[in-house]
């Protein structure tokens, strides 16, 4: 692969394993253009043990990621012992994340999401308490107005309201890119 074609990849999957690693978010933007990036897949640990810095960096990395649409939190670790909550989630994700797979422990998480989170048109929350699957749709039947949703066993898929979320022209350098708001199953 040519290091051009590597700095213009558009989507990015990080996976950590309980260090984090000094200075990444800098190393991560020297190696790739991070403004060209639309769907990012974050595999760590240290964001379910809610590890401040590692939450900081995160946070930093996706306010330089301005095309960015769909962002994964899912993790293939033991998040049912997690100490992230929607709060946190929340104050990581930037205005511009339009689409957000994450993992939850309880309803309350998801409430808060979808009430501070008001620019996504789709969330997948994942959970281990199957007893909550009836409560979360008795919830998204009372405050989502116009969504649409899909719950099984252990996933809720939601479609947030009737927003009309049209492809956006942005800038980079000096081009026009046509930036699209398609729903990324994670």
């Amino acid at each position: 692969m040519h290091c051009s074609s590597f700095r213009k990849a558009e989507e990015l999957e990080l996976e950590f394993n309980h260090i984090r690693l000094r200075d990444w978010t800098f190393f991560t933007s020297t190696l790739i253009d991070l403004t060209t990036i639309v769907q990012i897949k974050f595999i760590c640990p240290l964001i379910y043990e809610a590890e401040p810095l590692m939450l900081a960096d995160i946070a930093s990395l996706l306010q330089q990621t301005c095309n960015l649409s769909s962002l994964s939190l899912c993790s293939k670790f033991t998040y049912w012992h997690s100490s992230l909550t929607g709060g946190d989630i929340c104050l990581m994700i930037p205005l511009h994340v339009r689409h957000l797979a994450v993992a939850i422990k309880t309803l309350d998480e998801i409430k808060i999401i979808v009430e501070r989170l008001k620019q996504l048109s789709s969330a997948k929350f994942v959970f281990l308490d199957k007893s909550s699957s009836l409560r979360i749709v008795k919830w998204l039947k009372q405050k989502t107005n116009g969504s649409s949703y899909r719950i099984d066993t252990c996933t809720a898929c939601v479609w947030l309201g009737n927003k009309n979320i049209q492809p956006q022209t942005i800038n980079v350098g000096n081009k026009r890119i046509k930036r699209s708001d398609d729903f990324h199953d994670f």
